[in-house]
């Protein structure tokens, strides 16, 4: 009878151990840029127009010329999804640069250059069912 106390102590502390790791788990791009080791770089040169393809709240693919670029944002970002564009800020007008500057109205978090090879992986990981 004494134990009951220190019985369910246990079992909320338990409960509330496996909820934080379900939050924390990382989804698969956040791994596909740790496995494939893609070096950061602060910014990224214009050229005219820049085109992109959404992967998900959190990530960009970002063509500017022959170059693509996986852009990250500092938090999920729905916005990408709306219809109507969003101002973004821009400290230089021919680059794009991480910590400074928006894309479709959020704060890009950090900037890997990508091969074609790493789009198509990219657009697949998108695709895959169970990832939003």
């Amino acid at each position: 009878m004494n134990n009951y106390p220190l019985v369910l102590a246990a079992l909320l502390l338990g409960a509330c151990a496996s909820g934080e790791a379900e939050e924390e788990q990382p989804d698969a791009i956040d791994d596909f840029i740790h496995v494939s080791e893609l070096e950061e770089v602060r910014s990224i040169r214009t050229m005219d127009q820049v085109r992109s393809d959404v992967l998900n709240d959190n990530y960009v693919i970002v063509k500017s010329g022959r170059d693509q670029y996986l852009l990250s944002y500092r938090r999920p970002c729905p916005e990408v999804y709306d219809r109507t564009r969003h101002p973004d800020y821009r400290s230089d007008p021919r680059a794009i640069w991480a910590d400074r500057d928006t894309f479709r109205g959020c704060r890009i978090k950090s900037i890997y250059p990508i091969s074609e090879a790493q789009v198509a992986e990219l657009e697949q990981m998108a695709r895959l069912p169970g990832e939003d």
